[in-house]
């Protein structure tokens, strides 16, 4: 079978609103969606409100199955799939769904190989999309056995996972995003709650391993005729023991965009780290757009920060942080160690070869918390040169720890 056709899509396309995920919400928002989508997928239209059993809807294919049950559509990837397009190995989207959650399961011992994304899950309505992973997804330019490097002709936020309003469970199983374009990640999320959990691989050749990205703020006007931003996305990553996360060499071990607020776990046992040796990034906008219609004022772009991150750390973290002004605490558990380090990859050729003259970890002003319980550790460099470190715009710090 021609994978390019693993998809499906439920719901009403027509009717889909400009504010998605945002439509309970009272004042004005953008669509939160703004990222260009890799075409070429198949979709199926159904209104599910009329479907006695909505599974009668999805695409079937012969890796594919979907059973229905408790209000909730369970679809399980049970055979490999090999798919050499620029499209998604799988794709599921939904839209105006009357069930309460769809869970996407890639079962153990299964392994997507895929050109572009390996499964590609979108949610358009208020009902929750999770995608579970215990097989494995690699992905870039893994099928074509001629590629020199592995690459993909693909620029948009792709990788093994790009999800838009989903939970994302990655079980003791690998997901590789070998494509050369800093613009992709292992795992992508761009919804109101984003949640990571894995207890396996996630590793990125050049962009993030797992960025999390949100879905633009609401925003209100003031009786001064001030445009007040308002964030609304959540975040949260917990890296359970065993797992070992690692972005690429332009990219982060966990990025996170905009937000309200952004909770990273690391449990002992787990790794962060990254081949640019930034292990993770907050970043905000410099410049958002806004719905320029409904935009009295004439102004179109606003500047906001990342969010307002907690990083509790019992596990190992290699390299630095980069956060924005905000309430940030980061928590350096008795067990935990933080190998500060700058030495990353400049070339793209997974080896490290550039020495930052000094590691600087920048926490953003604001009101920044560090509170070291374990270890904190200036790394030497692996061919031996020296390491001096810098903790630049920190609040507070506190040590119990070395």
């Amino acid at each position: 079978m021609d994978n390019r056709y693993n998809s499906c899509y439920l719901g009403e396309r027509a009717s889909k609103p400009k504010v998605a995920l945002q439509n309970l919400h009272h004042h004005a928002s953008q669509n939160p969606f703004n990222k260009t989508l890799l075409a070429g997928a198949i979709f199926l239209a159904a209104n599910t409100a009329y479907a006695a059993d909505p599974c009668d809807y999805v695409s079937t294919s012969p890796e594919a199955s979907c059973v229905y049950v408790d209000n909730q559509i369970n679809i399980t990837i049970h055979s490999d799939i090999n798919n050499p397009n620029n499209t998604p190995a799988y794709q599921y989207e939904t839209d105006y769904m009357t069930t309460d959650k769809s869970v996407i399961s890639l079962e153990a011992g299964t392994t997507i190989h895929s050109d572009a994304t390996g499964i590609q899950a979108l949610g358009y309505s208020n009902s929750e999309i999770e995608v579970s992973t215990s097989g494995n997804i690699y992905t870039g330019k893994t099928t074509d056995v001629d590629a020199p490097d592995p690459q993909a002709p693909i620029t948009g936020p792709s990788g093994g996972l790009l999800a838009l309003g989903a939970v994302i469970q990655n079980s003791d199983s690998q997901i590789v995003n070998q494509s050369a374009s800093k613009d992709t990640a292992a795992i992508y999320s761009q919804a109101l709650e984003s949640r990571v959990t894995t207890s396996g691989v996630i590793r990125s050749q050049v962009g993030d391993a797992v960025r999390l990205q949100d879905t633009g703020p609401e925003y209100s006007y003031s009786s001064g005729g001030y445009i007040i931003l308002d964030p609304q996305s959540v975040f949260d990553v917990h890296l359970q023991a065993g797992s070992v996360v690692e972005g690429g060499s332009e990219g982060a071990g966990i990025k996170t965009i905009g937000g309200a607020t952004s909770n990273i776990t690391i449990d002992e046992g787990a790794t962060l780290s990254a081949l640019s040796d930034v292990a993770i990034s907050a970043t905000g906008y410099d410049h958002y757009d806004l719905n320029y219609s409904s935009n009295p004022s004439g102004i179109d772009t606003y500047q906001y920060s990342g969010a307002a991150t907690s990083i509790t750390n019992a596990g190992t973290i290699t390299g630095v942080i980069q956060l924005t002004s905000g309430q940030d605490k980061i928590v350096n558990d008795t067990t935990g160690v933080w190998n500060v380090r700058q030495w990353s990859d400049s070339d793209r050729d997974g080896v490290r070869d550039t020495v930052a003259s000094v590691a600087t970890s920048d926490f953003g002003g604001g009101t920044t918390e560090l509170d070291n319980r374990g270890q904190i550790i200036l790394t030497a460099n692996a061919d031996g040169s020296a390491n001096s470190a810098l903790l630049q715009n920190l609040n507070t710090f506190k040590t119990r720890g070395v």
